[in-house]
């Protein structure tokens, strides 16, 4: 029986946007720095739920701004400003146009930083802190490359994207299930499952080298560029390609087996219904892609023992995606 991967969860969140490699970062783990957060007098912008909501929905609503080449995704408006601003490489973000009646503003850039993490294949984010002292509420983000290197990365994922999608088995494709597949495939056959990455994460490794490797599993462009990710770089591919192929897809963390052992994955929409694609485990890095976590419902016996954590979406849009 081949190995399970499932280390490589999301990033934990807060002043260090750390790692998971199968076990790493949970809820506890986020912390913010902040002047004191009851003084703030910003408002949460997040719209009453609505059963159709998701980020590919919504994202065609995002207003134009600079950097726009790469697209953005999120549940709400304060979401995508925070992607597109951390695309952008921005420091610091501002969020005073945001501000208004809420008491728990900070609490509310915590979720959508969270999301953003999720759902933005094009951040490239080390940590971040959030302050709402003068000159007012604010996001101070660390990113993992400088300017040059991050638009580096984004645009050689970009090309493979586009690659991806001329290739005849994604022009094939003759309705939503059969585009999924090919592009479940497509991200199998590019990568290998990054044992050296996840040994790193596990050991807590905190080398320069250790934290260069670790970064890169965790990303669309190490699957699909690099060639090699754990979990988290698999579903990040899988993401950026559904996006671009026109599918509505999210990135999931959470853990399985009925353990601590963090992973992440994806739902997809397929006629009406979210059903969950794991790539990692459908990869064995030999021979032909496995499909046997490709479309299962939330209720598959092959899922038994798997739950999702509440770091990945916007908490009021949880319920939107099923289970």
């Amino acid at each position: 029986m081949r190995a399970r991967r499932g280390t490589g969860a999301l990033l934990a969140l807060g002043l260090a946007v750390g790692v998971a490699g199968c076990s790493g970062g949970d809820d506890a783990a986020t912390t913010v720095a902040s002047a004191p957060l009851a003084s703030s007098g910003a408002a949460s912008s997040s719209p009453t739920p609505a059963s159709s909501v998701s980020p590919a929905a919504l994202a065609a609503e995002d207003p134009a701004m600079p950097g726009g080449e790469y697209p953005v995704y999120g549940s709400d408006e304060l979401v995508k400003y925070l992607a597109r601003a951390l695309v952008n490489q921005e420091d610091p973000i501002d969020l005073t146009s945001f501000a208004g009646a809420s008491d728990g503003f900070a609490v509310d850039v915590m979720d959508a930083m969270s999301e953003v993490i999720a759902q933005d294949p094009y951040v490239y984010l080390d940590s971040w802190d959030y302050w709402d002292d003068d000159p007012g509420p604010r996001v101070l983000p660390v990113y993992l490359y400088d300017d040059a290197a991050a638009d580096g990365r984004r645009a050689e994922t970009a090309a493979v994207v586009d690659e991806i999608l001329a290739t005849s088995d994604v022009a094939a494709a003759a309705d939503d299930d059969e585009l999924a597949l090919a592009l479940h495939d497509a991200v199998i056959v590019r990568t290998e499952y990054d044992w050296e990455a996840s040994e790193a994460i596990d050991s807590f490794d905190t080398t320069d080298a250790g934290a260069a490797l670790v970064a890169r599993s965790q990303q669309a462009s190490g699957a699909l560029v690099d060639g090699t990710a754990v979990c988290n770089g698999y579903a990040q591919a899988f993401l950026v390609l559904a996006e671009a192929a026109g599918l509505d897809a999210v990135l999931v963390t959470g853990t399985t087996d009925g353990s601590d052992v963090f992973h992440a994955w994806n739902k997809v929409l397929i006629d009406g219904s979210w059903m969950v694609v794991d790539a990692t485990w459908d990869d064995t890095d030999v021979g032909a892609p496995l499909r046997d976590y490709f479309l299962l419902g939330d209720g598959d016996p092959l899922l038994d023992g798997r739950e999702a954590d509440t770091d990945w979406m916007v908490d009021a849009y949880l319920g939107d995606y099923g289970e």
